[in-house]
């Protein structure tokens, strides 16, 4: 009796460890399946499977949550390859953007991996034993030693969300005047600049998640020739990631912990636009639209998103003059890039018009994470990467044709940038043959008009804290300004000691020349105090 029962505990383990393996062969690649957190899902789903052949109700319903918990892990590095992050939990108000198929395959793969973990469930039950403890305390050990392991990640990763979450702003306490003291500085325009933008209207696009390694004279010619016929800047990267903190960073030229939230409440962690007014609109950082409100500038914002989206409410917290959402233009509560850059032509046309002096600033979405082109293909449209760049780029270019034909030309710039770098799925990894990990990169930003000269300006790795004085030293304002602006314009001689430092939440990474690592504040104690305290500080002070 002894020598079947472990006859059948062998088959059982071999045909669970075997089921394992295939589904993560099957569905992410053979060539993943030794991948450090490959192995570490594995291991966990083999721990929960033996755990949850037990007779032992209590230890089943945990090992249930434990199997949920690893499920979403697995579904997280099927769609990803990786495992959830903090950006993933406040974003999932924006899992439509994924598509239909998408969507599908990952809850396929899913609940195939879900019903193998738990298949012990419904087979014969083991006895309880001794054996059942020590697997029990053996896969307790395991977590608490191996912090690798997804479950471990997990809990790790809601405690940062809820840090997120809960972070408090100094902007009531006595602290909030000296912490807004030590960020003050007076910005003063760079004498050495072969050109400035006086006077002239100001257009800027923010692309979505458009890493440098994208462009190419194949899959993008207009940016390649929008980016020989300016003034483009290399060796210029992301100072965080995703949408929410990049386009509003940049416009403040500083760090914000939180990311967006939905006013649907449709995911974890979401909070009401009336919360995020709260929250952001009584922050005392200056902004490149509040700024340029009191140089004479009429200044809008247009989202692809509806209007009762986070989007424009974080944005018109910065004191845009003007907004519009998707209701306003699109047939859709989400517009197309087509739809969106017909518009941003539309409105600049009208300002002309007006003959207002005018700051627009636009964010166009379409090749966010998940998403296939509508329209434009590229080549046989079977790699819906290689699609959603392409289509981006073929719109921009027809509004370029427009813009280039029109009375806009004389006398506004056109400033390209991306909101953050793309995010590095094995996808991206594998249909640009890169292997990055860490959600941050080189993006382009390129400065284009009537008189613009055509050159490359190393920008000698600074980030996108760079973008908003760059744009006012540009500009040349005759008066002294007060802003708290981490960044320094990329004209001038000095650098910001926050220059080569990208923050994502409470991760701080630093550049060194182009390669990217994520700080262990343990090894560098020096920073801790530092680097860390300040970004923290203007946390409280900015977001």
């Amino acid at each position: 009796m002894n020598q079947n029962r472990y006859l059948h505990n062998f088959i059982r383990l071999l045909v669970t460890l075997g089921g394992g393996i295939a589904i993560i062969s099957l569905t992410c690649g053979l060539t993943e399946l030794f991948s450090e957190k490959s192995l570490c899902i594995l291991v966990e789903f083999v721990c929960i499977s033996l755990l949850i052949s037990f007779k032992n109700n209590s230890l089943n319903l945990i090992c249930l949550l434990l199997a949920i918990i690893n499920t979403l892990q697995f579904a997280s590095f099927f769609s990803t390859n990786n495992y959830i992050i903090p950006l993933t939990v406040t974003n999932l108000g924006s899992y439509q953007s994924l598509g239909i198929k998408s969507l599908l395959s990952i809850v396929l793969a899913s609940l195939t991996w879900f019903l193998l973990i738990t298949s012990s469930f419904f087979f014969g039950k083991l006895k309880s034993s001794k054996t059942q403890l020590l697997l029990f305390f053996s896969f307790v050990v395991l977590e608490v030693c191996i912090v690798a392991l997804p479950i471990h990640d997990f809990f790790k990763t809601l405690t940062v969300v809820a840090k997120e979450l809960t972070f408090q702003s100094n902007s009531s306490d006595k602290s909030a005047e000296q912490l807004s003291k030590n960020f003050k500085k007076i910005f003063v325009a760079s004498p050495n600049k072969s050109f400035n933008i006086e006077g002239k209207n100001i257009i800027l696009i923010f692309l979505e998640g458009f890493s440098n390694e994208v462009i190419g004279p194949r899959l993008t010619p207009n940016l390649e020739r929008l980016r020989s016929s300016g003034t483009a800047f290399k060796n210029y990267y992301s100072h965080t990631a995703a949408t929410f903190r990049g386009i509003r960073g940049q416009l403040i030229s500083g760090f914000q912990l939180a990311q967006g939230y939905t006013e649907a409440n449709n995911g974890i962690g979401q909070v009401s636009s009336a919360e995020t007014r709260q929250n952001f609109c009584s922050r005392t950082v200056e902004s490149i639209p509040s700024i340029l409100n009191d140089l004479g500038y009429t200044t809008i914002f247009l989202s692809p998103h509806s209007r009762e989206e986070a989007l424009l409410n974080f944005l018109n917290c910065l004191k845009f003059k003007h907004s519009y959402g998707s209701e306003d233009f699109a047939e859709n509560q989400n517009a197309t890039d087509k739809e969106t850059f017909e518009e941003i032509f539309k409105l600049a046309e009208h300002y002309e018009r007006e003959k207002l002096k005018f700051f627009f600033s636009s964010y166009v979405w379409g090749t966010h994470h998940g998403m296939d082109s509508p329209d434009k293909k590229y080549k046989d449209g079977k790699n819906p990467y290689l699609n959603k760049f392409y289509n981006s780029d073929y719109w921009l270019g027809e509004f370029i044709k427009k813009f280039e034909n029109s009375p806009l030309f004389d006398n506004t710039v056109l400033i390209v940038t991306s909101d953050h770098s793309t995010f590095p799925t094995k996808e991206f990894n594998k249909t640009f043959r890169l292997n990055k990990s860490i959600f941050l990169g080189q993006i382009p930003l390129i400065i284009y008009g009537k008189n613009i000269p055509e050159q490359e300006i190393d920008a000698s790795y600074l980030n996108s804290l760079s973008l908003a004085p760059t744009i006012l030293d540009l500009i040349e304002p005759k008066k002294s300004i007060e802003t708290h602006f981490l960044g320094n314009s990329l004209f001038s001689h000095k650098k910001s000691k926050f220059a080569n430092y990208s923050a994502i939440g409470f991760d701080i990474f630093h550049n060194d020349n182009g390669t990217i690592k994520k700080i262990d504040f343990e090894m560098h104690p020096e920073l801790k105090k530092t680097i860390k305290k300040e970004i923290f500080d203007f946390y409280k002070l900015g977001g």
